[in-house]
């Protein structure tokens, strides 16, 4: 679980930044103090589809490793 766990974290970041330089491009953000960055672009992946599904499933192995269970899962 752990192992899931973590290649999520991985997807997550690497999605952050992907979106974080593509939104900096498409909105013209031009901030150099990355903290001032951040606040600017904090409420536009807010609503990241993407980011929002992944933190989900995060918490779901943060659920299981806490209450010491796994997980299953198939596929087509």
């Amino acid at each position: 679980m752990p192992e899931l766990r973590a290649e999520l974290t991985a997807i997550r970041k690497a999605h952050l930044c992907q979106r974080r330089d593509a939104l900096r491009r498409e909105r013209g953000v031009r901030a150099k103090d990355e903290a001032v960055a951040n606040r600017i672009l904090e409420p536009m992946l807010a609503g990241e589809p993407w980011l929002r599904k992944l933190d989900e499933l995060i918490a779901v192995c943060d659920d299981a490793i806490a209450q010491r269970s796994g997980l299953t899962s198939s596929s087509d």
